[in-house]
């Protein structure tokens, strides 16, 4: 009996092991594919070609001009981060206390090449709704794959499309740009506050290039791209359920150990 429950407890615990390291060896290979590489003072060209949420064919140079310029890389059906990101800027741009010279236009990028302009139009009344001449700069954009990949070169960013669930691993995050197109800084993850982007905005409008930040990962995907189903959602359900199994083991072999002391006390 004893020896029955060593081994299936060994069972359960290479289980947990194995759901463990494989969420740690995901988290490493995923780091190494997706994120941004930080191009600081370099500038992004404005020969690239894209489509604005009203249909028009426009070079990212069309932008460049009077105004610091904000770069946001998401996909259109993204469920995950992109929301968090994209409405955590419009809350901030919306209650900071930024001058209009200040005032940046937004680029929010779809890094899928099957994005149209009718879904970043969409999108776009999604996040702003009903803003009038703030909405004015802000611009949903859509192109084709090699146009995305000059920006995505330009910019740093790496990302990865997983064919099985049709979804894009990219670093959560934005590239800011000074009038000219040149990148004075990036913010990395969601949860920059309204004082961090507007210095961050003050240095691209003057031109100050920000040093390299310390790297942050926040991967915008549910699922790892390199493991597929077994993402650390469903191995954190494999160690659980493993979990269970084991109490539920251990309960077996105690009420038939009590069992079998029932039946021999009665027998004396």
């Amino acid at each position: 009996m004893k020896n029955w429950l060593f081994r299936v407890l060994g069972i359960f615990l290479s289980l947990f092991s194995f759901g463990t390291q494989a969420t740690e060896e995901w988290v490493g290979d995923i780091s190494h594919q997706v994120g941004f590489e930080q191009h600081l003072a370099q500038s992004v060209s404005g020969q690239i070609r894209f489509r604005d949420d009203h249909s028009r064919d426009v070079f990212l140079g069309d932008y460049y001009g009077s105004r610091p310029i904000i770069l946001v890389f998401t996909y259109y059906e993204c469920s995950n981060l992109c929301s968090t990101v994209i409405g955590n800027l419009v809350q901030r741009l919306s209650t900071a206390s930024i001058p209009a010279s200040v005032r940046p236009e937004i680029l929010v990028i779809s890094v899928d090449p099957l994005d149209t302009p009718e879904v970043a139009a969409r999108k776009k009344r999604t996040y702003l709704g009903d803003r009038g001449a703030d909405a004015d700069h802000w611009h949903f954009l859509t192109g084709g794959e090699a146009a995305i990949r000059l920006a995505a070169q330009d910019t740093g960013l790496r990302y990865v499309y997983d064919g099985a669930t049709h979804q894009y691993a990219h670093p959560a995050g934005m590239v800011l740009l000074t009038s000219e197109g040149q990148i004075a800084g990036y913010l990395l993850g969601f949860g920059f506050t309204s004082s961090q982007l507007t210095g961050a905005l003050d240095d691209a409008a003057e031109h100050r290039i920000a040093s390299a930040l310390e790297r942050v990962l926040f991967v915008c995907f549910h699922y790892s791209p390199l493991t597929g189903p077994h993402s650390a959602t469903i191995l954190a359900a494999l160690r659980l359920l493993s979990a269970v199994g084991l109490l539920s083991v251990l309960a077996y072999g105690f009420f038939r150990r009590s069992g079998r002391r029932r039946v021999v006390s009665r027998a004396s």
